[in-house]
């Protein structure tokens, strides 16, 4: 039997759970029994057997019946989610950028995450599939990764990240920020990763956003990253909170902060300031950790 203060531990440690859990959901209705964790990247939908099972037989085929049902629901639902700005996976399907025998294929991978026997008898499950994995391979542009850092010589006021003056003396003790040479931490330490906050503004969240900066060049989108990086983590991750994504392992200990100024491109993709776009890749310059998809966007 539990003390109470295994009681209290042990509640304690549910909270935590429950807590971890509420983090990570980011849920975006799909249709009726299909919608997407963009805090998970999974998406999850239902297949139910519409048919009384009474012996164990029947029971059997009707779960059968329910993962074939699951999987139709599963390729629809597919097709529905923001694949980049203004598109979804069926324009990518429409414009033959995409297989419907291929997506039809992989939503028949999914996992059972539940089962329930219903009282008219008839079975459902509840099932998902990862956004990451084998839909990123099928999605993204067959190259990717081609654009280097964009690392200028010309030097920034370590305080306002503005271009210094040209001729304008340099205060004692202030080292100018020199892009091409990289950015680091107070400490001199690199930047593990980068955190964008988007808290304030109506951000939709899709597969593979970009960032771009006041004119609409773009600072990090499939361009920047290696693609066994992105087909494994997702280009971004998505976090619902500032707590959670300085949290994430993904972004490291010591991960850049900018704010976002505002959405583009049907709220998918991200403006930036220029002056944070290069200190971005200045920052990314020594461990390049854009190339390996370490982003987290706070929305």
């Amino acid at each position: 039997m539990l003390s109470a203060r295994g009681f209290i531990t042990f509640f304690w440690i549910l909270w935590l759970a429950k807590s971890a859990i509420s983090q990570s959901l980011i849920l975006q209705k799909l249709d009726d029994a299909s919608s997407v964790d963009w805090g998970r990247m999974v998406i999850r939908t239902v297949g139910n057997s519409a048919a009384a099972a009474s012996d164990r037989l029947q029971r059997i085929e009707a779960l059968e019946r329910a993962k074939l049902a699951a999987a139709e629901n599963l390729l629809h639902a597919l097709k529905r989610v923001s694949w980049r700005a203004g598109a979804r996976i069926s324009d990518a399907v429409e414009k033959n950028l995409l297989s419907e025998s291929d997506l039809k294929s992989l939503a028949e991978t999914f996992t059972i995450v539940d089962t329930r026997s219903l009282s008219d008898m008839s079975v459902e499950v509840d099932v998902e599939l990862p956004l990451t994995g084998e839909l990123l391979n099928l999605v993204l542009p067959s190259e990717i990764g081609k654009s280097p850092l964009r690392l200028s010589s010309a030097p920034l006021c370590p305080c306002c990240g503005q271009p210094w003056p040209a001729g304008r003396p340099l205060p004692e003790g202030l080292k100018l920020i020199i892009p091409s040479a990289g950015y680091t931490t107070a400490k001199g330490a690199p930047f593990t990763g980068a955190i964008i906050d988007a808290r304030h503004l109506d951000l939709k969240p899709a597969l593979l956003p970009k960032i771009v900066d006041e004119n609409g060049e773009e600072i990090y989108s499939v361009e920047y990253v290696n693609r066994p990086a992105v087909e494994q983590n997702g280009l971004v991750a998505y976090r619902k909170t500032l707590d959670a994504a300085t949290k994430d392992l993904r972004v490291g200990a010591s991960p850049l902060m900018v704010r976002a100024l505002k959405t583009a491109a049907a709220n998918t993709d991200i403006v930036i300031s220029n002056i944070d776009a290069a200190l971005l890749h200045a920052a990314a310059k020594s461990q390049n950790f854009l190339n390996q998809c370490k982003v987290v966007i706070v929305f």
